[in-house]
Parts: structure tokens; C-alpha cells; sequence
């Protein structure tokens, strides 16, 4: 077989001169040199017309290319609110975003090859309402300059009283009685009564997820201690016996993370007033429970100044530690906001995380037999931006805005950009259950990923999408967990999910009626074929395609 191109040799010349010319006589080579002297001149010709208009466009694209621009998501809203934000046509390398001229609590991006990025932002909560600025400044060595390149206007506004009325309903205070002890699942059921409504179809009001509730001011303890300087705090939180300490507004930072062993609590003097630029680590092998942050501004861009990269982390004797009314920016370098690895009686309320790389709130002891006898609370929780430099690298094991893998409650939480999963359950949360509801998801691969092992679990009161490939996704059978599945008896119901691939799916091995979709809107609701699977007759009141089997 000839060699690929070997059709376009020739060894002679073209079989029509051939046939144009008898090879009696001499060949008369004048007209072919004149012909290949032609085409040299046209050769030399085009090469330099190439350059001519290769400069020409280099000159032109350089003087009509994209001036840098921003662009924001929303373009308005209230202060405290996550906002995604957007470049296009930057020089590659790193930028730090300011808000009206000022860099604290914003975050820092790098540029990639395109010469664009995304990232998110809280919107301060001192802002006023009006027009402000958002700006993006060059961070990079030599060309770091303080006037910014691009710049975009964002509204805030005054939330109306109506948008408030949500966390005014009495709806949340009823399902309290699960925080307690999640595992009774038969306290959902009691929802059941819009099933048996004539005019089922509808959603019940119920169902459309309640938001959270943004940090909240506080009244400060009496007689607290009052503390000014980094190197008081230090020394107060050195104290052995738990006190109120109460920081003035500044910023506070230090070599390494703040170490609370003693249950001391730890206010802001006004909330958001005092910020860290250090972590605080609750907990050790000897030290006192029941320790508490409120209303500080956690800004961290050192993984060496928070203990194992958690900004707040609690362990050893850490039990009933409280996080309430804060906000955490982790710059896309710190590993998350709070990581309890010690669970017990975990309290995260009125909490807004952005820009991590692992998880934004998260518990899990690790130990898969513990049952907490105070669960995890999770409550109010607004988390965005959570990825590893290469998103989805982490392969499942991280990169979800909530990890919850104890047994506990998570209650009115909004989700953005979660490179693999907007919430996690699995771990040691079936030794009693866990209980979500009022969950608002989105721009995430997976919406809700029940793992090894969610038994047990409900899931209600929820709207995924529509930028998500899966809404609920069931992990399956693995032969290393023995072939038990990730969900036995799990529960889910009243809620809406707009995904592009499937709304719930749930792999082989599922057993024991594990799932129970009802009264739920769906835009596609798919399952894998294998072992198990419930048939499209369980499904009750459910609005869409139906089941995939």
C-alpha cells in the first residue's frame, strides 16, 4: 500500500505535456522558467503583503480591543447579599476587586489566558443604600496600581417590608421540634394533609423554600470585657475561665489563628464592626465547652492563620460551640468558614460564606458510629463560591457549599456556585437522621448528593436549579461499603427541581422504599436501571415526566 500522500508524487511530468510534446526532439525549457520566475515574484509579493497587514492588525487590534469590563449579578440588591461578578478583557494575572475604592472584604482573582474571570462578593453590610462602585485593581507586583482599570456601578437597596415577612412566619418555629432529635422523620409526615386535598397538583404554600435570614444586630452582654487591640485578644482569650469579651470596631490579625480553648464568647461591639484577618480554633485536649463568635467579619487570605485551613474550627473539648451572625470571605485559598470536627452541639445560625475551596459550613467527627446527643443546627446559611483552583478536582470528597455529616438539622440555606455539590449528607448522619428543609440551590453540578450513609433522611420545602445537571442524587450500592446504599428510608418531598439531566436519581442497591417523592414539581424525574429501584407507582402526587426506570 503507498504511502499516505504517496498519490501526489509524481516521477515524471503531467501525463498532458507528456502527451503535448513528442520526446523525439528537445525539450525547450524558456517558457517554464518564465513561468517559475512568475511565480517567485508573486511569492515574494504575498510574503511581504502578510507582513504588511499582519503589523497593520496587530496595530489595529491594539488599538480597537476590549477595553477591560465588569459586570455584576444581580446588578442591585440589599446589603449582606452575594453577588456574582464578571471580567472580560484583562491582562493575565492577579486583581483585587474593591468596593467604592476599598479592598477589605473583597475578594482577589486571577486572570486566566482568556483574560476573564468569575468570582463573588458580599455586599458590605455598613453599605448604604445608593449607587457604589465596584472596581477591580492590578495586584501584580510592579504593575499593582490603586486607580482601578474597570469599573461597575451596583445599587443597594433597602429590602421592602415584604420580603421579610418570610422570616416573620410562624412556620419555621413549628418544625423546630426535629432540631432536636432528627431522626423522628414522622415529624414531616404531618405535612401530608395537601396530599389528600382534592386539588393536589398545586404546590402547598409550605413548599416554596423560606430564605435566609441575613447576620442580625445583637445586644451586647454587661459586663463584658472590652478589648481593642489584636494583642489583647490574645490575651484575653488566654484567660482560663470563660468570660464575654466584646471587640471594638477595627481589624484584628495575628502571626497564627486565635486559640479559644476556654469557652470564652467573643462579640462584636456592633455587627460587622470588628474584623479578623486570623481564624479562631474552639477546643483542645483540656479547655471548657460552649465557646461563641457574633457579628465578626472573618476576612482570611492566610491557610497559616486558621487552624487546618477552617477559618472557625472546633475539636477535642469544643462541645455546644455557637457561630451566630457572621460573615466569612476565604479569597478562594481558605479550606472553609466552620468545619465542626467536633459536632457536638454545633450551632451555625445568620451565617454568609463566600470564596472557598473545600466547603463553606461543615461538621463531621469522623467516626462513624457517634450518635450526638445535642445534633448539629444549621440555620440561616448563605453560601458562594466554593472550588478548588481546577473545579471538581477534589472528585467528590469536597468542593460542596454544606457538609453535613452527623446527625443534625440544616434550615433555610441558599447555595451558589458549588463546583461538585450544592449539600452533602452521608458520614454518621443516619445514627439519627438528618433533617433539611427550606433549601435554595443552584449553579451547581448536583443539587443534594445523599451519601454513605443519609438513612433516614427528609428533604423538603426546597427549589434546585435550574443551573444544575442533577437535582438529587442518590449515591449507589458501592461494593466497599459492603453493598449497603447511601439512602435507606429517605424522604423527599414539597419542592421543585429544574434540572437539565435528571430531578432525582438514585443508583442501584437503593432498598427498603428508600425514597418517597411527594407532591413535588419537576421538570425530569430519572433513574438508573438496576436492583432495587422503586417502581413509578410510589411516587405519590408527583407533577412532571414521571420516573425513568
Amino acid at each position: 500500500m503507498p504511502a499516505a500522500g504517496s498519490g501526489h508524487r509524481r516521477s515524471g511530468p503531467p501525463k498532458y505535456l507528456v502527451e503535448s510534446r513528442r520526446a523525439t526532439t528537445s525539450v525547450d525549457l524558456a517558457p517554464a522558467a518564465a513561468a517559475v520566475a512568475f511565480l517567485i515574484r508573486i511569492a515574494v509579493v504575498s510574503v511581504v503583503a502578510i507582513l504588511v497587514v499582519a503589523i497593520f492588525s496587530g496595530s489595529v487590534a491594539s488599538k480597537y480591543s476590549y477595553a477591560p469590563r465588569l459586570s455584576t449579578t444581580p446588578a442591585s440588591g440589599p446589603a449582606t447579599a452575594s453577588v456574582s461578578v464578571f471580567g472580560r478583557g484583562f491582562a493575565k494575572g492577579r486583581f483585587q476587586l474593591t468596593w467604592d475604592g476599598a479592598a477589605e472584604g473583597m475578594p482577589s482573582v486571577q486572570v486566566n489566558g482568556n483574560g476573564t474571570f468569575a468570582t463573588t462578593f458580599m455586599v458590605p453590610l455598613s453599605a448604604s443604600a445608593g449607587a457604589h462602585v465596584v472596581g477591580a485593581i492590578s495586584a501584580d507586583g510592579a504593575t499593582a496600581a490603586a486607580t482601578p482599570v474597570a469599573t461597575v456601578a451596583f445599587d443597594v437597596v433597602v429590602p421592602t417590608s415584604t420580603s421579610a415577612q418570610p422570616t416573620a412566619s410562624v412556620a419555621p418555629t413549628q418544625s423546630l421540634a426535629p432540631t432536636a432529635t432528627p431522626a423522628a422523620t414522622s415529624t414531616p409526615a404531618a405535612t401530608a394533609s395537601p396530599a389528600t386535598s382534592p386539588t393536589a397538583t398545586p404546590l402547598p404554600a409550605a413548599a416554596y423554600p423560606q430564605p435566609p435570614q441575613p447576620p442580625l444586630p445583637y445586644a451586647v452582654p454587661s459586663g463584658a470585657l472590652a478589648v481593642r487591640t489584636s494583642a489583647e485578644l490574645v490575651q484575653a482569650l488566654a484567660g482560663s475561665v470563660p468570660q464575654d469579651i466584646v471587640l471594638a470596631g477595627g481589624v484584628y490579625d495575628n502571626a497564627t489563628y486565635f486559640v479559644n480553648a476556654n469557652g470564652h464568647r467573643v462579640y462584636a461591639a456592633s455587627l460587622g464592626g470588628a474584623v479578623l484577618r486570623a481564624g479562631m480554633e474552639f477546643g483542645g485536649n483540656y479547655g471548657q465547652p460552649n465557646g461563641l463568635v457574633r457579628g465578626i467579619a472573618f476576612d482570611v487570605s492566610d491557610p497559616a492563620k486558621a487552624a487546618h485551613g477552617h477559618i472557625v474550627y472546633t475539636w477535642g473539648t469544643a462541645r455546644g460551640v455557637q457561630v451566630l451572625d457572621s460573615t466569612f470571605n476565604g479569597h478562594a485559598v481558605m479550606r472553609s468558614a466552620v468545619w465542626g470536627y467536633q459536632p457536638e452541639g454545633l450551632v451555625v445560625r445568620r451565617v454568609q460564606a463566600s470564596n472557598f475551596t473545600d466547603f463553606g459550613v461543615g461538621a463531621e467527627a469522623n467516626d462513624p458510629a457517634l450518635r450526638l446527643s445535642v445534633p448539629v443546627l444549621f440555620e440561616d446559611i448563605d453560601v458562594s463560591g466554593v472550588s478548588r483552583a481546577v473545579p471538581r478536582s477534589a472528585n467528590g470528597t469536597a468542593e460542596a457549599c454544606i457538609w453535613l455529616a452527623n446527625n443534625g438539622t440544616l434550615r433555610r440555606a441558599r447555595v451558589r456556585n458549588c463546583a461538585w455539590m450544592g449539600i452533602w449528607t452521608g458520614g454518621a448522619a443516619k445514627n439519627g437522621g438528618v433533617l433539611l428543609e427550606h433549601l435554595d440551590i443552584d449553579q451547581t453540578p448536583k443539587g443534594i448528593y445523599p451519601e454513605h450513609y443519609s438513612w433516614g433522611a427528609t428533604y423538603q420545602f426546597f427549589h434546585i436549579g435550574p443551573h444544575v445537571a442533577t437535582g438529587i442524587n442518590m449515591e449507589w450500592a458501592d461494593p466497599l461499603t459492603g453493598g449497603l446504599p447511601a439512602c435507606d428510608g429517605c424522604i423527599v418531598r414539597d419542592g421543585t427541581i429544574e434540572s437539565r439531566r435528571a430531578g432525582s436519581r438514585g443508583d442501584r442497591g437503593l432498598r427498603r422504599d428508600p425514597e418517597r417523592v411527594q407532591r413535588q414539581r419537576l421538570q425530569r424525574l430519572g433513574r438508573r436501571r438496576g436492583a432495587g429501584l422503586l417502581r413509578p407507582s410510589t411516587v405519590t402526587s408527583a407533577i412532571g415526566s414521571g420516573f425513568l426506570e
